[in-house]
């Protein structure tokens, strides 16, 4: 893989408009090959170690995915209820992409697979626990959970601030969500 090539993972990111023959664009209205209505809008990474890195997320308009396209819009900032003025919207809320890689004619290169609010990122179980599930889980589990000591560790420090201070980290990759390191999920450092 290339060293340009960013890590799979999360990242906050912002829109950014692109040079097109209609001027700068924020959000580039088209077609694909099977003539199937589609965006494209180029986010850049605003945070941690890929700081300024660009990619560009494709939204589709199909029966299926209409709905997370205009969600994904509204994300970032969109308002109202015509597509016609979303390049004229600011568009500068930040948002949480998820990165994946693909290989396309040989190459491995990086996309953007989803486009979710602040904190973002991660995903929604299809069958959660209820309280009442729960409780009965953690007391079957209590012994087990016993038997494992905690683990030794500095707490996490980001852009200088530290954890532990009890100052709000926010939306900071690394802490308390699935950011880690250089934007690999939580689940890549599993050992086994």
């Amino acid at each position: 893989m290339s060293q340009d090539l960013i890590p799979e993972g999360y990242y906050s990111a912002v829109v950014v408009p692109v040079a097109t023959d209609e001027g700068p664009q924020k959000v580039q209205f088209g077609f694909t090959k099977e003539n199937k209505r589609q965006i494209a809008v180029c986010f850049e990474v605003i945070d941690g170690d890929y700081i300024g890195h660009k990619l560009t997320w494709f939204g589709y308009f199909t029966e299926k995915t209409t709905e997370r396209t205009i969600q994904a819009l509204r994300y970032c900032g969109f308002r109202g209820d015509d597509l016609m003025t979303v390049n004229e919207q600011a568009l500068d809320q930040a948002v949480s992409i998820t990165v994946e890689h693909a290989e396309y004619n040989g190459k491995i290169s990086a996309k953007i697979a989803w486009v979710n609010a602040p904190g973002g990122g991660g995903f929604k179980l299809s069958a959660p626990m209820k309280k009442n599930d729960m409780r009965r889980f953690a007391a079957e589990m209590r012994m087990a959970v016993r038997g494992i000591p905690d683990a030794p560790g500095e707490k996490a420090v980001r852009g200088g601030r530290s954890s532990s201070s009890g100052e709000d980290l926010g939306d900071e990759p690394g802490v308390g969500d699935r950011h880690i390191g250089k934007g690999r999920a939580a689940e890549d450092d599993i050992p086994f």
